[in-house]
């Protein structure tokens, strides 16, 4: 008869560990059964092993378990998740509170380092009235221990990060918290719909310091209807010197229609390096039909030597009809290296009939290194009816890098019954 179980490590010590003289030995015969009996399970999953979990016929439980749990600990992940997900549903009201506090986080778009400071800040509002009144004065602490108990191998459900001695710490000293994978995966399904509370924008604000995190956090508020914590993170993010917030928070005031202010707000941009700001404006004047505005905004990007405004001004001057003072800012974009420029006047000299003068500006395109210069010399050929000479010319767009033109043969060889030739182009 084989006798088979598993256990782990600790119990395994337990009942084989002889003990001092003197002492009682309950185990004496489990010990005597399990002498040399031992198999030593990995603790993790090899590189190779996780490999071989992609093949057919795969239990989709696996699949999903080597591409969540952390570094090849697959067997903890399945036999700690459905512990987790009991975990949190029978937290009590304060470990509840931190862990969707994190998953919350977690989903906005913050770092897996979640400083104490932000959830000890947060969490009040995730709970009602009666809770909160009913906490101790260690309320945190003691919803920190319930969440750091590993689950059956796996961590708990929000654990302290131990920073190593090289390690930066994320968080400006303080300690902080993981949300376990599993529950991370829970929390963006079951609380997308969720709208965080207002303490969460709050302590976005006042816990982080990475400018761009917060413009990234404003974002995800705006897009949630929170403009005034989406003005706030912006106004942070502009003080801790970043220019994307800055133009963010130019946007905003543009959609309030305090077009002064967001002016204002986009040249600081621009001071500080950025076009986009200005661009973005004048796109919306444009869209509000205040045509003279727009050309304005559009007029001091090409003051300020951006390369790409005479593009857009160009466009516009064409539509209007004035051919020439299209010519020119195409020829100012082109002097200021946006080859783009090569390409916009090749297409008018092509409209115009004169294909000559295209072929000579695609030309100079491809040798700026435009490879939509030989997109428009195949274009010429094909209008010419030469198909093998346009297919070169895809080709040598392709050798360039610009694998859009591998479809576009797939395409043709599609159109002229050829299966296996565009089966091997796509």
């Amino acid at each position: 008869m084989l006798v088979l179980a598993t256990l782990w490590p600790q119990y395994w010590s337990a009942l084989t560990t002889r003990p001092e003289a003197g002492e009682p030995d309950p185990c004496a015969q489990a010990r005597d059964l399990l002498a040399g009996t031992a198999i030593t399970v990995p603790d993790a999953f090899t590189p190779a092993e996780m490999a071989g979990l992609d093949a057919a016929g795969v239990d989709p439980r696996l699949r999903l378990a080597a591409d969540d749990a952390e570094g090849g600990r697959i067997t903890q992940y399945l036999a700690g998740a459905p512990e987790l997900e009991n975990r949190y549903r029978t937290a009590p009201p304060a470990a509840r509170a931190i862990i969707r506090v994190a998953m919350d986080a977690r989903r906005l778009g913050h770092p897996l380092a979640l400083p104490h400071a932000l959830l000890e800040q947060a969490a009040p509002a995730y709970l009602d009235d009666h809770d909160w009144d009913s906490l101790g004065e260690d309320w945190l602490e003691q919803a920190l221990a319930y969440t750091a108990r590993p689950c059956k191998g796996a961590r708990g459900p929000l654990t302290r990060i131990r920073i190593r001695p090289s390690d930066p710490n994320p968080a400006s000293g303080q300690p902080c918290y993981r949300l376990a994978d599993y529950l991370e995966q829970t929390g963006r399904s079951q609380r997308a719909g969720v709208y965080p509370p207002d303490s969460l924008w709050s302590a976005f604000a006042a816990v982080v310091t990475d400018p761009d995190l917060l413009a990234i956090l404003g974002r995800r508020a705006e897009a949630r209807g929170r403009y005034q914590h989406a003005i706030w993170l912006y106004a942070r993010a502009v003080d801790l010197g970043s220019v994307h917030a800055l133009q963010a928070l130019s946007m905003l005031l543009e959609q309030a229609e305090d077009a002064v202010g967001a002016e204002a707000l986009a040249h600081q941009a621009a001071d500080r390096g950025s076009t986009q700001g200005l661009l973005a404006l004048a796109r919306q004047r444009e869209r509000a039909g205040d045509a003279e505005g727009a050309d304005a905004l559009y007029r001091q990007e090409v003051d300020r030597g951006d390369t790409h405004a005479p593009l857009i001004l160009a466009r516009r001057r064409k539509r209007a009809g004035d051919a020439e003072g299209a010519d020119a800012l195409y020829r100012q974009a082109v002097d200021r290296g946006n080859t783009g420029g090569l390409i916009a006047m090749a297409r008018q000299r092509k409209r115009a009939g004169d294909t000559e003068g295209a072929n000579a500006l695609y030309r100079q395109a491809v040798d700026r290194g435009n490879t939509g210069g030989f997109v428009g010399l195949a274009e010429v050929r094909m209008s010419a009816g030469d198909v093998k000479g346009a297919e070169a010319l895809y080709r040598q767009a392709a050798d360039r890098g610009n694998t859009d033109m591998l479809l576009i043969l797939a395409r043709q060889r599609k159109r002229v019954g050829d299966t296996a030739g565009a089966d091997a182009l796509y």
